[in-house]
């Protein structure tokens, strides 16, 4: 059986990269931008509506998803840092123990 291996690293940077990717997805394009009149032809801007309207629906349910994830990553990177300082404090509590006699 292998042991596990936790790269706390490689934690924090991905909930570095779901806070900056979060703010990037919501602070998104504006509804104006949909109804620009500069798509010219009616139905373009009406697409373009619709994409929006869809666009916005669905960019909540992934910034939901998003911070679900960054929740995720923070409780397992502070759940296997506790579970290392147990540990650790175990061993060396032991060593201790081991040295007085």
């Amino acid at each position: 059986m292998s042991d596990l291996i936790v790269d706390y690293q490689v934690l924090e940077q991905s909930e570095q990269s779901l806070v900056r990717l979060h703010q990037q997805v919501s602070t998104g394009t504006r509804a104006s931008v949909a109804e620009d009149s500069d798509w010219g032809f009616g139905g373009v801007m009406s697409a373009m509506g619709e994409f929006y309207g869809d666009w916005s629906y669905h960019r909540q349910q992934i910034l939901g998803r998003m911070e679900t994830l960054h929740t995720m990553t923070r409780q397992s990177r502070q759940a296997f840092q506790g579970a290392d300082d147990k540990l650790a404090s175990e061993l060396a509590n032991v060593g201790t123990a081991a040295a007085k006699r």
